[in-house]
């Protein structure tokens, strides 16, 4: 599996959000009659979304195809996907907890200039936020803007959420 979604980011060419959004909707569209459903055998996967300065767009479709996919969850799963690297309001966040979807702080979590990443993930419950390192894209503070292999040393979630944390609380 790979990461779908949307993204509104200056690298899209003007114009490309409803295009990604027609994909994303007839990608969810094929997912959603998958053979992973119940009974057929195969391994449930979580869906991986890519939402960038798209959020209201994405939620729109995600509202729509949450009580589809949440109808497909196998026993003991609690969501059906995750947003990662997230960047999305304290509001975005936990619209996407209530469809069944969790989400995911990156190295950017760490970082001071990502004030609204901040805000929202000291919005959430500890139980609610995920941490991954999505390095060396997004190494966390320490290492702003290096593309490095030291970054790759936090990989282990223990290291990686002692290191967010000690950022957080330093100022």
């Amino acid at each position: 599996w790979g990461e779908l979604g949307l993204d509104a980011s200056s690298y899209a060419r003007e114009g490309s959000l409803d295009a990604q959004r027609e994909l994303l909707e007839a990608q969810l569209e094929v997912l959603a009659s998958a053979p992973w459903k119940r009974g057929h055998g195969q391994a449930w996967r979580p869906l991986v979304f890519h939402v960038v300065r798209s959020e209201g767009a994405f939620l729109e479709v995600a509202r729509r195809f949450a009580p589809r996919f949440k109808a497909l969850l196998p026993e003991g799963a609690s969501s059906w996907g995750f947003i990662h690297s997230v960047s999305l309001s304290p509001a975005g966040a936990h619209e996407c907890l209530k469809l069944g979807l969790e989400v995911s702080f990156s190295g950017g979590l760490t970082q001071e200039r990502f004030k609204r990443v901040r805000e929202t993930a000291v919005s959430l419950a500890s139980h609610e936020v995920l941490l991954e390192t999505d390095s060396p894209d997004q190494a966390p503070c320490g290492w702003p803007g290096e593309r490095d292999r030291k970054s790759t040393r936090l990989n282990s979630s223990h290291g990686y959420i002692s290191y967010a944390v000690f950022c957080l609380k330093k100022k």
